[in-house]
């Protein structure tokens, strides 16, 4: 049609040549320019959704996409799982559960879709919506096949929800079912754990669960965890080696063992294992605050730590250590108004800690404010009426007054 209407106007081939493709040019242009808006709204139509899912509580976020039941593109359900998987892997459990909520409430959704949103409430410390959607798979699982992963989970959750006996009744059921079942043995091995340290029961479930699957993240994580808290800080370096050669993109574990190394006095591994959790992991408000205090620590760069408990309380603003932290540092600046802001906050959660109380009467002394001192030591005699600081303060304040 285009030569047809070209053959009719007065030019020489050429001329009709250069405005044959001038003319297609700017069609497509106009084509790419109309996909670049619908492109644009779609991005942005997205972008509007996550940005005011990012507004809503942990708990309101399923009851936003329940109202949105079905809005997804079945493109997206892959990006999506995609996305739960990287951050429930990286420890980042409250991102993944947002993207586990789009799938779970679309039509892609399956009992795959369930378990990791359980889990994933599990981990982040949701036990009660866990323990009700392990429940909902329990009764399926009862009418289909066995996973004694999903049974594990479940009686996990039982335990932190202050069932331990029922806990360990159902770990127990779970291993007569499943011999080989290593959830079970790793759970039963934290719950020994947590009853008298060391624990030879709890060492046993361990390699019990370790035999049943030596690539088992889980089990070694945790037997690392147990190895710290009886201060065999080079065992527990060990197991995390071995958890790293099969997961090295475990973000906990690099956090755990930056935290070995400092407990071996090696500080530049230690920082560097911290680094690589954060990598993988930027909210890992622990692995900052450990940053942070291996900074002050060992390295005394107060500025550096001061910009890591920073970080920290963006993201846990009540952080009781974090805010102690960051209050001492402002104190040995001379700031005292400044550490009087954070000390109180770490006072708001930590009530019974003297070391706190100590640091915020000494910031009131430095503002002139000897009455709000002086309480605060009397505070301080209250919990530990041995303390030599305090005895020493009330009697210099009580003769100035």
């Amino acid at each position: 049609m285009l030569k047809k209407l070209l053959d009719k106007l007065p030019f020489s081939d050429t001329e009709k040549h250069i405005i044959r493709l001038v003319l297609i040019g700017c069609c497509s242009v106009s084509g790419l320019l109309i996909m670049s808006v619908i492109g644009i709204r779609i991005f942005v139509s997205t972008g509007e959704q996550q940005a005011y899912a990012l507004t809503l509580a942990p708990d309101d976020l399923a009851a936003h996409y329940e109202q949105r039941r079905g809005d997804i593109l079945p493109i997206d359900v892959q990006a999506h799982q995609f996305q739960a998987r990287h951050y429930y892997n990286t420890g980042n459990y409250r991102k993944a559960i947002e993207h586990l909520l789009r799938i779970y409430f679309s039509k892609a959704s399956d009992d795959q879709v369930a378990i990791d949103l359980a889990s994933a409430y599990l981990r982040a410390g949701k036990y009660r919506k866990a323990y009700s959607l392990f429940s909902e798979l329990m009764e399926l699982q009862r009418k289909d096949s066995y996973d004694p992963a999903i049974h594990a989970r479940y009686a996990l959750t039982k335990y932190y929800l202050g069932d331990e006996a029922g806990s360990t009744s159902e770990l127990k059921k779970c291993i007569a079912q499943a011999p080989d079942a290593p959830e079970a043995y790793t759970y039963l091995a934290q719950i020994e754990a947590t009853r008298h340290l060391p624990s030879p029961e709890a060492e046993t479930y361990f390699e019990k669960a370790i035999q049943a699957d030596p690539y088992f993240s889980e089990a070694r994580y945790q037997q690392a965890r147990y190895l710290m808290n009886i201060e065999n800080y080079k065992a527990a370096r060990d197991s995390l080696f071995k958890l790293l050669e099969s997961n090295p993109l475990h973000a906990k574990a690099h956090s755990r063992l930056g935290m070995t190394y400092y407990y071996l006095l090696q500080p530049e591994l230690a920082k560097k294992s911290l680094q690589t959790a954060l990598t993988l992991n930027p909210d890992d408000f622990n692995a900052r605050f450990n940053l942070g205090e291996l900074e002050f620590t060992f390295y005394h760069d107060s500025a550096g730590a001061l910009h890591n408990f920073r970080q920290v309380i963006a993201l846990q603003p009540q952080h009781p250590q974090a805010n102690f932290k960051i209050g001492l540092i402002c104190l040995g600046n001379n700031q005292a108004k400044e550490a009087i802001k954070f000390l109180e906050r770490a006072r708001r959660n930590s009530l019974q800690n003297t070391r706190i109380l100590l640091l915020l009467a000494v910031a009131y002394e430095k503002t002139s404010q000897p009455d709000r001192a002086l309480a605060l030591y009397h505070d301080i005699m209250e919990i530990d009426n041995l303390n030599p600081i305090a005895r020493q303060k009330i009697k210099l304040l009580s003769n100035r007054s």
